[in-house]
């Protein structure tokens, strides 16, 4: 699989999961507009996969993010202390929707 394919299937799947699971609807970024690395309050979770296809995903995000996922998945306030708290939960969930989605739509199901 090329690179460019690999990328759009993850960017469809990344999609799909953030709208259908948290309600965040997405729009394609150019490389130019990431956030400057150096000063980018982000957090960040990975998962690690291994089976016919082996390999590692990592997802960053702001805190802010976090907290808007976390209180649309779980539907409260995301102003609310429960918000701010569930945020690193909510991105470990969603990556790990997005890892299993991502697995299927880039290798099929064999």
């Amino acid at each position: 699989m090329s690179n460019e394919i690999f990328k759009d299937s993850l960017a469809k799947v990344v999609q799909v999961v953030l709208e259908n699971a948290a309600f965040i609807f997405t729009d394609t970024m150019e490389e130019t507009d990431k956030p400057d690395q150096d000063t980018w309050e982000a957090d960040g979770v990975s998962l690690e996969f291994k089976g016919a296809k082996n390999g590692t995903l990592h997802m960053w995000a702001s805190e802010g993010f976090s907290r808007i996922a976390a209180a649309n998945m779980l539907g409260i306030d995301e102003d609310s202390d429960g918000a701010r708290e569930k945020g690193l939960d909510a991105l470990k969930e969603i990556l790990n929707m997005i890892v299993g989605n991502f697995i299927t739509e880039a290798f099929g199901t064999e």
